[in-house]
């Protein structure tokens, strides 16, 4: 039985503008990764803005007869910060006040969508790493070259960690980020290639956004987002408030995460018979202050029978619980579980 996990964590801080290409002679001359890198956050920075709404439209498996729609809305106040997500009758919200944030332990519309944190993802700064939890890898850049297979002409270099590579693509004449690629370093984690295009860009004051954000990865069906709009506008308190039955999560400084104390395997379903299968469930789970599981949410189907299996299983699991300090606390955890005989 193979397992993995990690928490799901988002950062929000923004640093300051730094310069731009522009100025740098580098549209005569091949641009370094920082300077690329520089531009494109002095482009997206999205903090003159603050606070603002997002809004926008969510396609679930576009141009398929399984197609949805559905509405994203983020509310963003400095340390604080509110994502709505309706797809048709499903809900999820997702708030953070400070180290806290606050998620609702039946709903996982934000992770499985790939939408949580949405109006970062075309801001590469420094500060606006998406990382695992736990750490902040060391990287390394690879050569910066030409793409011209995207619409616009675009640099792009590799951004290596030991666990993963990242292939960015920036606009040669705007700085902007236009493609992200992230493969895993884990040749058996398919699930976490994920490929990030952005386009149709505008302006809200000096700040450069996508209306336009496409969303592949792994095995999940393919989601886009269109018409974002980011308006500077006051946010009523009421907007902050900490939804009922909802989870409260805190992230520290040195934070250790939970540890697996007890895992019973999942059975085989009746239905799989004896043949040989090999199928993974993904599942979104809390894992409690007192080291229990909740909140289980499959993210990641192999069909109802091998989800039922998943999930009656990892509902036995034990952990030692996360840590700040010596104070335990709730975390989320992605973990796969890998049907295979």
């Amino acid at each position: 039985m193979f397992l993995q996990y990690r928490l799901r964590r988002q950062s929000y801080a923004l640093c300051a503008p730094i310069l731009a290409l522009a100025g740098m002679g580098v549209a005569q001359s091949t641009p370094s990764p920082q300077q690329l890198i520089e531009a494109a956050h002095k482009a997206s920075d999205a903090t003159p803005l603050i606070p603002y709404e997002l809004n926008a439209t969510v396609i679930v498996d576009p141009g398929t007869k399984n197609e949805h729609r559905g509405h994203l809305t983020i509310y963003r106040d400095h340390d604080r910060v509110r994502e709505d997500l309706q797809i048709a009758d499903m809900k999820d919200s997702y708030l953070r006040i400070g180290d806290k944030s606050y998620l609702s332990p039946r709903e996982a519309l934000l992770s499985a969508s790939g939408t949580g944190n949405l109006d970062h993802m075309w801001d590469p700064g420094p500060s606006v790493e998406r990382t695992f939890a736990f750490a902040q890898p060391k990287f390394s850049f690879g050569r910066v070259s030409r793409d011209k297979k995207l619409d616009a002409q675009a640099w792009c270099f590799d951004k290596k960690t030991d666990y993963r590579k990242v292939h960015l693509c920036f606009d040669a004449d705007r700085g902007v980020l236009l493609r992200e690629s992230v493969v895993s370093s884990n040749s058996f984690d398919a699930a976490d290639k994920r490929e990030t295009e952005f386009s149709d860009f505008t302006t809200s004051g000096q700040v450069t956004y996508p209306r336009t954000v496409k969303i592949a990865r792994g095995y999940f069906v393919p989601i886009e987002v269109r018409d974002i709009t980011i308006e500077a506008k006051p946010l009523a308190e009421d907007v902050f408030a900490i939804p009922e039955n909802s989870l409260e999560m805190e992230s520290c400084a040195g934070e250790k995460p939970p540890k697996i104390r007890f895992q019973p395997e999942p059975e085989f379903p009746e239905s799989s018979g004896r043949k040989s299968v090999h199928r993974i469930v993904g599942l979104n789970i809390i894992v409690t202050r007192e080291g229990v599981v909740t909140g289980i949410r499959v993210v990641r189907s192999a069909g109802t029978d091998f989800d039922q299996k998943a999930e009656q299983a990892v509902a036995k699991w034990r952990f030692e619980p996360a840590k700040c300090g010596a104070r335990p606390v709730n975390v989320e955890v992605y973990v796969e579980m890998d049907f295979n005989r």
